[in-house]
């Protein structure tokens, strides 16, 4: 699939042929092995408004995802009404929120990288109004 192919049309139609075949959506602390778990994780690095129509598509077909959001970020505010706007409908769909941590932003030490973690996650659980217990990393 190129690119180009996937549309929102595309990616409801994937998903659709997924739990045809059996694929039951789960959290990743849900995984079993040798069961087909559907894990699905969004990291939001360009545009929060843009999840919500994925987030629909998911809670439509009964599956839940996890979407993962960065607290410093040049192309959206996560404290923002729209992005909080964003936090509560994606929560509204069953989905989870997480944090997507640039850990390229501080110095290279295992100490201080939990410290921002953690106060990162703080900060995005107050903003959200729900537990963050998911980092995924922005460009590992």
């Amino acid at each position: 699939m190129s690119r180009e192919d996937f549309t929102r049309a595309a990616y409801r139609s994937l998903l659709s042929a997924l739990v045809k075949r059996g694929y039951r959506g789960c959290r990743f602390d849900e995984a079993v092995p040798d069961r087909p778990d559907l894990l699905l994780h969004h990291d939001i690095d360009l545009w929060p408004e843009a999840a919500i129509e994925i987030a629909e598509i998911e809670n439509k077909l009964g599956l839940g995802a996890d979407y993962f959001f960065l607290m410093n970020c040049p192309l959206y505010n996560p404290a923002a009404p729209d992005t909080i706007a964003v936090f509560r409908r994606l929560v509204s769909l069953g989905h989870r929120i997480g944090l997507h941590f640039d850990a390229a932003l501080y110095p290279d030490d295992l100490d201080t990288l939990n410290h921002e973690a953690a106060r990162e996650c703080n900060a995005l659980e107050a903003l959200t109004g729900t537990p963050v217990t998911l980092i995924s990393f922005h460009r590992p």
